[in-house]
């Protein structure tokens, strides 16, 4: 069978015979072969009765308390389908069928939504799909809302708006499509008439995964013939097409100790079988993976078939069990369905396995909400990476069919990667011949053509990436950090061979082409794809040890306008750059234009013969340059599209996306572009501070700063063309944008360079670059917050739990709103903290009441919070960072010297002395002058401005007098003695001898020391203390240090200042449970919590009850002004949590019993303190140190197991115990097994499963 015939219909009542046979008789006359019913209104019964008219295969839902509602799918006698699950909502709201029909998975979902249904019954219902969903999806019925207000109905009222918006965000994030509207999007058709309110409507719906719309034949509206809503009808293909695709070792089976051990004697047979010396290592090398792949292949297979005829056991064993439970109900026989039902979990957890492997997260927390989660995240990831239309532009029209769209890629790659004719090698030869371009000597190339040393594959297999794609022979990076002792030697000898040879293994010349969609791009373009070349892991290790041999010295031969890719330089370098350079020529009237040039797929069009006589020009020998020719000898490529591989063709031009090495070769590619624009003196850049800005790079991001436009744009767009027309870099006029300071293009300008010469703003490297800089503040964060706001919007469709809503905060939102605070140098007012602050409370607390005060979950974990971040301490982190590059000797980038040579003397020197900035502010510009602005109110707010002068430099100190008339001091800041700071060591002055060596003093020197010494005592020593470990001391350490995580560092010492703390927590423990806490202690108890298990459900739990989270009869009593009687019927009211949680008699058995077993289990005493269980405070090694992680998931499971009995008096018991504590065993036994540590994790649970026995 390839099509398959469907019907959906609100029938509006089967409780007649006549209406049923009407219904049905209708449904057999067209051929129907799945009809999808909505409002049977029949019960259970009743709608058995369908079965009996030619309808075998009826699975329903009905509501029990009225004949109302009722869904049923009804399958014909002639289609053959087998049934594997069956899921029904409550109230005959929808029913789910899963099944096959032929070779085909389906899954079928009937949904009727009341009219009443509000976002919780959507949400719960996408839920369920996104768990259950498998293989192609037919989900229909009747949704009771319109999803186009515009299109789908005459209404004019929108009170189901909000409802419809819930719904197409939901549908967005599945990824399924509305099939009708799919095929007719403008047209207006509808599927009920309210006669009572003179509405049409399109309510009624046929939904699948867009990746599935390519199988539907048709889908219609008809009549409304039987009922008051019209039928829809729709024919689905649902045969299979085979796909092509690549064998990938499942790295869940590098757990099995067992295969390790043999693959490692299987590796060693083939070696002393093969490596004879006779054979090229790189044939040798090749053949070995193929040997281990088929090895590996077998070995799986066995695996596989053994783990299915295990669960076919257990799974018969378990009938029969449960049969006789119910003809003998006995403990034993309990106990052995409880072991079978363990056994077949373990076999089910391998499939858990595979899925959080392809979604590379670990998703391991227990608990219905991260299930629905990780199904929801996988359906939104393989919707995302489904190209299910595509423009076919030899026809103009777009196309769904699977294999026109793979036939359509493949040419449009064919002829991106075809070299087309180009200038000859000559023109490029004299090109590069009169430039002045920097070049590498002898040592360089020695080290770039020097044997590849065995510690250096070692380094680089440690440093690959799990969890990662491989290449074509199908071994990921797992396998070679697994077996790298016995692959290194073999390794070391092909990557030689290579090296010196100049030939490479025939696996790596192939390279899988993954196409991803742009961001916010056409779907339906080719062009709009970025295409990564996954290569296999070998070719890497190569190419990475070749790329980090030339990054050791491409900072000396790639200028600094370039700062993409390059060691030290960030994307902020030119940004900020950029902005010192627009906001002069706005002060100053300055002619000046922005071009931010686009260009056409720059990393796929790189010419090789031109990137090799770069090389040679930049000075690479011989050698060096065919170790490059080698990686691009005879490559070839094949596209992954739908998780199917194209035919094979071949490359001729580009350097691969995907390949470590290719941003390296970029940069060398573009140098000479941006040498012959800063070589050209008829091109004239913007001056500042005696310095010509011409041009900034980030890797193929290109910016010009143009003066004199009226002459420098003809000359710079003829110096581009020429550029083409050798190298193949070809620049996309109509997306390059242009932004005009002092300037009004003439009409021949506008008439050959045909530019949007209207642009206010233009983006370059994500920041919105004003003509107008008091508008880049609005312009820039507005933007950032209505797609926060939209995104809040989309995440509320998900089943986020409150860990991981401050997840998203932390690894989504932030890092949004950190960029622009690295990029914009303007002040962020209170009001908009405070505003942002708002939403993401809002967001977190899921538009409830919150529970614990914002700025303690701002706090770090280590001090009782969550880590939250905090916004304004971020901002000021991100602004202060700027002062570090003033201050580290190391760092570079030429916005670092516009503001350091501004002043006659060193910028630097002014952070350390107030006064001396007040008088010199007038003279900087407004972006240095807002960094220095925010750093003296930090230091005036938080009193430490004396603290802050060990950062004044020596030769510049103005107390300092005898650097006034000894000019030797300022010849010292050349030897690198500059601020006090560097001079010191625990607060003092360092000895003469240490700074001799140092700095290579010499003695005639000893007496500025004394002079030095003595005013460092006297006014810097002195009024120094009071900030160790804050803000100035972060300072300090640039100087010292080269570690550039510099937010991180200034973020830390911020929260130092913060005076929210948890201290009157730790005060109400101790007074419910008259004990005394330490601040250590206290300390020491929340790293016990957040370290409890690899699961965040289970740290924010474990979180939840030492913040003391939970609303008990006390906290009630104090919001509604009643007494609260504890639930257990004690007899007790208005308890607090120590009662609830350990005092309650009811609950002290339980405790007792938990505390004799854990005692059993770790084969010790421990006594049963209220401050050892509940709160974890180890002080008096109670505890075994091997002992710690086991006894914390015990106690944290008891927690549990009192909390699901909240608020009734059922008592917790032992199995409820012991089951969450093997709950939680399973759930980290795959997050071990996902980091290939099980060993680690069996020795970690030894003394539970030897109990569990």
């Amino acid at each position: 069978m390839c099509s398959l015939s469907i019907a959906s219909l609100n029938v509006n009542g089967l409780t007649t015979p006549k209406k049923r046979g009407i219904i049905l008789q209708k449904l057999k006359k067209e051929n129907i072969q799945l009809a999808l019913l909505q409002e049977t209104h029949l019960n259970d019964q009743e709608h058995e009765k369908l079965k009996k008219l030619g309808f075998r295969n009826t699975y329903y839902s009905s509501y029990k308390q009225s004949r109302k509602r009722g869904v049923a799918i009804l399958i014909s006698n002639r289609t053959q389908f087998e049934t594997d699950k069956v899921i029904k909502g409550k109230d005959g709201q929808y029913i789910i069928v899963k099944g096959r029909m032929g070779d085909a998975v389906l899954t079928i979902v009937n949904v009727y939504a009341p009219p009443e249904s509000d976002k919780q019954f959507f949400k719960s219902l996408f839920n369920v799909i996104a768990e259950e969903a498998e293989g192609i999806l037919i989900c229909g019925g009747d949704f009771n809302v319109a999803l186009n207000f515009k299109l789908d109905t005459t209404s004019k009222h929108k009170h189901k708006k909000a409802i419809a918006k819930f719904v197409k965000l939901s549908m967005e994030e599945l990824g399924l499509l509305d099939v009708w509207r799919s095929l007719n999007p403008r047209k207006k058709a509808y599927t009920h008439y309210s006669a009572s309110h003179k509405v049409h409507s399109r309510i009624d719906y046929f939904f699948v995964f867009k990746s599935d719309i390519n199988r539907v034949e048709e889908c219609k509206i008809e009549g409304a013939d039987v009922s008051d809503h019209n039928i829809q009808h729709m024919k689905i293909n649902i045969s299979n097409r085979k796909k092509q695709t690549t064998w990938r070792l499942n790295v869940g089976i590098l757990n099995n100790e067992t295969i390790i051990k043999d693959i490692k004697a299987d590796i060693k047979q083939y070696m002393d079988d093969n490596d004879n010396g006779a054979v090229d290592p790189t044939v040798l090398w090749d053949a070995l993976k193929a040997v281990i792949r088929g090895k590996l292949i077998a070995k799986t297979a066995w695996l596989r078939k053994k783990r299915i005829q295990k669960y076919e056991e257990y799974s018969v064993k378990l009938k029969e069990l449960e049969q006789q439970l119910i003809n003998k109900n006995t403990t034993e026989i309990y106990q052995q369905i409880q072991n079978i039902k363990k056994q077949i979990n373990h076999i089910l957890e391998d499939e858990i396995e595979k899925k959080m492997i392809y979604f590379k997260q670990s998703y391991q927390e227990v608990g219905p909400k991260s299930t629905k989660l990780l199904a929801k995240r996988i359906k939104k990831q393989q919707t995302l990476n489904t190209i299910y239309e595509i423009l076919d532009p030899e026809t103009n029209k777009v196309t769904n069919n699977p294999e026109e769209i793979e036939r359509i890629f493949t040419n449009y790659y064919k002829k991106l990667y075809s070299q087309p004719p180009s200038a000859c090698e000559q023109d490029k030869r004299s090109f590069l011949e009169n430039m002045d371009l920097p070049f590498i000597g002898l040592n360089q190339n020695k080290l770039l053509t020097a044997e590849i040393t065995t510690e250096e594959i070692l380094k680089t297999i440690s440093s690959l990436k799990n969890n990662k794609s491989p290449g074509s022979d199908g071994f990921p990076a797992e396998w070679y950090k697994i077996f790298k002792d016995e692959l290194t030697p073999i390794l070391h000898k092909s990557l030689n061979w290579t090296l010196q040879n100049n030939k490479m293994p025939i696996s790596w010349s192939e390279a899988i082409i993954s196409v991803l969609l742009k961001p916010g791009k056409n779907k339906q373009s080719c062009a709009n794809y970025r295409p990564i070349s996954v290569l296999n892991i070998d070719y890497k290790i190569y190419t990475s040890i070749i790329c980090n041999r030339i990054n050791t010295f491409l900072p000396d031969i790639i200028d600094e306008d370039q700062t993409g890719f390059i060691k030290s330089r960030q994307t902020h370098d030119n940004i900020r750059r950029t902005l010192h350079l627009t906001e002069r020529a706005q002060r100053e009237h300055i002619s000046t234009v922005l071009l931010s040039i686009d260009a056409e797929k720059a990393f796929d069009c790189v010419n090789w013969e031109f990137l090799f006589l770069v090389l040679e020009k930049m000075g690479f020998n011989n050698k060096s340059v065919e170790i490059i020719k080698t990686i691009y000898s005879q490559p070839t490529a094949k596209i992954k599209i739908n998780g199917n591989l194209t035919g094979t063709f071949k490359l001729e031009r580009s350097t691969r996306q995907g390949c470590g090495l290719s941003p390296t070769l970029f940069a060398l590619f573009i140098e000479p572009l941006a040498q012959a624009i800063r070589e050209k003196p008829e091109i004239k850049g913007v001056s500042m501070n005696g310095v010509e800005h011409k041009i900034g790079l980030f890797a193929d991001d290109l910016i010009a700063y143009l003066e004199q436009p009226e002459s420098s744009i003809p000359q710079f767009m003829k110096l581009l063309g020429t550029f083409e027309n050798l190298s193949g870099y070809k620049i996309n006029i109509s997306k390059t944008q242009t932004l005009t300071f002092n300037y009004v293009p003439s009409e021949y300008i506008r008439n050959n360079f045909k530019f949007n010469w209207n642009m206010t703003s233009i983006k370059y490297l994500g920041v919105e670059i004003t003509q107008d800089f008091q508008h880049i503040n609005i312009k820039n964060y507005s933007e950032v917050q209505d797609k926060i706001k939209k995104d809040i919007e989309r995440w509320s469709t998900l089943p986020l739990d409150f860990s991981s809503r401050i997840e998203i905060v932390k690894m989504n939102i932030l890092p949004r709103f950190l960029f622009l605070f690295q990029a914009l140098p303007a002040q962020v007012s209170n009001t908009q903290f405070a505003t942002w602050d708002k939403t993401i409370s809002r967001f977190i607390w899921d538009n409830k009441r919150s529970r614990i005060k914002y700025g303690t979950l701002q706090l770090p974990k280590n001090k009782g919070g969550m880590a939250l971040p905090k916004l304004k301490e971020y901002y000021i982190a991100s602004q202060l960072r700027y002062l570090c590059c003033w201050c580290n000797p190391h760092y570079t980038g030429k916005w670092k010297n516009i503001e350091c040579e501004t002043l006659q003397e060193p910028i630097q020197n002014i952070i350390g002395d107030k006064e001396l900035y007040e008088t010199k502010k007038r003279h900087l510009d407004p972006i240095t002058n807002h960094t220095l602005t925010i750093w003296f109110k930090l230091l005036q707010k938080y009193k430490i401005l004396n603290s802050a002068k060990k950062l004044k430099w020596v030769a510049y100190d103005r107390q300092f007098k005898p650097a006034e008339y000894d000019q030797t001091f300022k010849y010292w800041t050349t030897k690198g003695i500059t601020a006090w700071c560097l001079l010191e060591k625990d607060g003092q002055l360092e000895s003469f001898e240490n700074l001799t060596k140092q700095f290579h003093l010499e003695k005639q020197d000893f007496f500025r020391y004394l002079q030095m010494r003595n005013y460092h005592k006297k006014a810097i020593q002195r009024d120094s203390s009071g900030d160790e470990g804050g803000i100035v001391h972060t300072i300090t350490k640039t100087y010292k240090d080269n570690n550039t995580k510099w937010i991180s560092m200034l973020y830390k010492s911020l929260m130092e200042y913060d005076e929210n703390t948890t201290l009157k927590v730790k005060d109400n423990w101790e007074r419910e449970l008259n004990i005394r806490i330490t601040e250590q202690d206290w300390l020491d108890m929340w790293r016990h919590h957040h370290t409890t298990t690899g699961s965040r459900t289970w740290r924010e739990f474990a979180w939840k009850n030492l913040i003391r989270f939970f609303i008990t009869p006390k906290l009630k009593n104090k919001h509604l002004k009643t007494n609260q009687s504890c639930w257990r019927g004690c007899g007790e009211i208005n308890v607090d949590h120590s009662h609830v949680f350990w005092k309650c008699q009811n609950v002290t058995g339980f405790w007792n019993m938990v505390g004799d077993l854990t005692c059993k289990v770790l084969g010790y005493t421990i006594p049963l303190l209220p401050e050892l269980f509940y709160l974890y405070m180890f002080s008096g090694n109670l505890i075994h140190q091997s002992d710690k992680y086991l006894f914390k998931v015990m106690s944290l499971a008891a927690k549990k197991t009192i909390t699901r009995n909240w608020g009734t008096t059922e008592i917790p018991s032992k199995e409820q115990w012991t089951s969450t504590i093997n709950n939680i065993y399973s759930m980290e036994l795959i997050t071990y097994r996902l980091k290939l540590q099980e060993a680690q994790l069996h020795r970690k649970w030894k003394k539970w499963t030897l109990y569990n026995r």
